[in-house]
């Protein structure tokens, strides 16, 4: 059984390079998805990392998810941790929410987005928990269980998955370290384009599932 890891990244190297150092030793192979950053991303050269370039702009997650996923698939992997680049991850993150996943079978799962839990949390179905739902920033897939939808490109992706995830096995919310999502929306109050796509993408959400917007 193997984890492996992906950060998707745009222009903000130091952060970029305390997520590595911290989340790298915690799988077996990271993959920096680079999205047009301007310099080019860069990461160190060691065993267990590579980098791809994704030009795409504005950006849409669940296409570097998909990259994602790919990756994990090839090799071989059973779980992937999507990660943004701007989450300061705490040591045994990563065991913790395979852990919770092996034990219970789900398809997602996390630590809680803001607060640790002291017991295994399991969504099978969706409701209007918000802070309940899966970490939005820093969340495990096991490889071949969801399939993210680029038609969501910025906002309520996670959602999507964490709905998918409740219907093909469960979504968990593991007893553990929380991540830390050190600068939240910050690119969507700084792109007017993004912003606007967060609203979209909550009308697809909201056509796409029954009940439409949990909050």
């Amino acid at each position: 059984m193997t984890t492996a890891a992906m950060i998707p990244t745009h222009n903000r190297p130091d952060l970029l390079a305390a997520c590595i150092a911290a989340l790298a030793p915690q799988v077996s192979a990271l993959l920096v998805v680079d999205n047009a950053s301007d310099p080019p991303a860069q990461i160190p050269r060691q065993d267990g990392l590579s980098i791809i370039r994704h030009p795409d702009q504005p950006p849409n997650m669940p296409v570097m998810w998909r990259l994602g996923l790919n990756w994990a698939a090839e090799l071989g992997a059973t779980y992937l941790a999507c990660v943004c680049d701007d989450v300061e991850v705490p040591a045994g993150w990563a065991q913790a929410v395979v852990s919770a996943m092996n034990a219970t079978g789900a398809a997602a799962g996390s630590t809680h987005p803001a607060t640790p839990v002291p017991y295994l949390i399991v969504k099978t179905a969706p409701d209007s928990d918000l802070w309940g739902r899966m970490c939005p920033a820093a969340f495990m897939l096991r490889v071949g269980a969801v399939v993210p939808d680029p038609a969501m490109a910025w906002w309520w992706c996670d959602s999507d998955l964490d709905w998918q995830a409740r219907a093909a096995g469960g979504m968990v919310i593991a007893p553990g370290p929380v991540a830390i999502n050190s600068q939240p929306n910050y690119w969507t109050m700084r792109r007017p384009e993004l912003a606007a796509q967060a609203g979209a993408d909550g009308e697809t959400f909201a056509a796409k599932w029954p009940g439409g917007r949990p909050w």
